[in-house]
């Protein structure tokens, strides 16, 4: 998951005579949601909804342990890219153009079976993705400029002696415990 941060602030907050509110949402999020679901696209991940200011997206993970880490090290650095992107190109290119200040995001990452399925009427039809992992890929999206890994998720990622990769627990909800990723 996906989610800029304060976009609801952002449709409620005049910077600009010359940006109304709704056309800065508008730009920041054409600006973000097309690189996002590309770099997301780029790592073997697919874009499943788009959320207004966010989107959700799925990556298909063997129940092999031995098959799991390349595509896990592909999910965080697609995290990582993502977030590359916002800072080195998207921040920049909406200043430029439109003067807005930077936006902020936060990825949350979560691991669980889930069930994929159409809803709706035809021709209508929506893919919708129903499991605890969105929940707490929701939930965890919700820092700042951060990836979040839900426990769940932390907990098979493979360990190795000279892992570059390391985490900081932090504690959501009651029943939400995640692990941002130490950049």
């Amino acid at each position: 998951m996906l989610d800029m941060r304060q976009s609801t602030d952002h449709l409620r907050q005049a910077i600009r005579a010359k940006v109304s509110e709704m056309q800065r949402v508008f730009y920041e999020v054409s600006a973000l949601l097309p690189p996002m679901a590309k770099v997301i696209n780029d790592h073997e991940g697919a874009v499943t909804e788009y959320l207004g200011d966010g989107l959700l997206a799925l990556f298909q993970l063997p129940r092999n342990e031995e098959e799991q880490a390349p595509i896990l090290r592909r999910i965080i650095n697609g995290a990582k890219q993502c977030m590359e992107t916002l800072e080195e190109v998207i921040n920049p290119i909406l200043f430029s153009r439109y003067y807005l200040p930077r936006l902020n995001i936060g990825i949350g990452l979560a691991f669980s079976d889930a069930i994929i399925s159409h809803f709706g009427l035809p021709p209508d039809t929506q893919v919708k993705v129903l499991g605890e992992c969105i929940y707490f890929a929701s939930e965890c999206s919700k820092e700042w400029n951060e990836i979040v890994l839900h426990e769940n998720l932390q907990r098979i990622w493979p360990t190795s002696k000279d892992g570059k990769l390391t985490f900081r627990f932090k504690s959501f909800k009651k029943d939400v415990n995640g692990y941002i990723v130490n950049r």
